[in-house]
């Protein structure tokens, strides 16, 4: 997905990201104080923080 973005292939990346939260079961959720820091956190249900940590690094 990333390599598509860097590529300029928006359109393939939006299909991969739609793709991959279509497999595996996700619970988004909003964080931040005021809207200039709203951002959104997705991790399986039960998932241990490190691994959601670890994913909104990638």
């Amino acid at each position: 997905m990333f390599d598509n973005v860097a590529a300029g292939r928006e359109p393939q990346a939006v299909d991969r990201l739609n793709d991959m939260l279509g497999r595996y079961r996700v619970r988004p959720s909003n964080s931040g104080t005021s809207a200039d820091d709203w951002h959104m956190h997705v991790a399986a249900p039960g998932t241990p923080y490190s691994a959601e940590y670890l994913a909104a690094a990638v």
